[in-house]
């Protein structure tokens, strides 16, 4: 799988961002993917656009698919993702929270989604939807490998 370091210079780079890039800022980097594929894995590369409150995504496949114009759900301020401060890589975090996953909360990975933002820090956010129907969000600070937050609750109703 590409790193997302690796990604982001391909699509700068690309002419399917070209010309694309203006008013807009880095929002987010994700992926989603069931555990056992994770290697054939595409990240998805967020835009948003202040001025239209519209997100522009790019999924990093071998031929760069565009996603464009889509609506923002703000819970939260959108901020500039800088990725050239993520000093902890997406292998890394993933082996911290499969940590957790399987030692603390005693349960193994079905699927992955995994989002990389800037909410005050830098974050790693990784959620595991579990082979026991539960769902685990490990947040690691993405520039200095410290766990922020830790929860794990059933699929079946229960908030976590």
């Amino acid at each position: 799988m590409e790193g997302v370091k690796e990604s982001y210079e391909r699509l700068t780079k690309s002419d399917e961002f070209r010309g694309r890039e203006e008013g807009c800022f880095l929002s987010s980097v994700s992926l989603m993917s069931d555990y056992n594929k994770l290697d054939k894995a595409a990240w998805q590369m967020d835009f948003f656009n202040p001025a239209t409150k519209k997100i522009l995504s790019f999924v990093m496949k071998e031929n760069i698919q565009i996603k464009a114009d889509q609506d923002m759900f703000q819970a939260f301020s959108v901020q500039e993702l800088d990725v050239s401060l993520v000093k902890v890589e997406f292998d890394d975090a993933m082996k911290a929270s499969e940590t957790i996953l399987k030692g603390e909360f005693n349960d193994m990975p079905g699927s992955v989604i995994a989002v990389l933002q800037k909410r005050n820090n830098l974050l790693w956010i990784i959620t595991f939807v579990t082979v026991s129907m539960n769902v685990a969000c490990i947040e690691i600070n993405a520039e200095t490998g410290e766990i922020t937050s830790k929860k794990c609750g059933s699929v079946m109703g229960q908030r976590i």
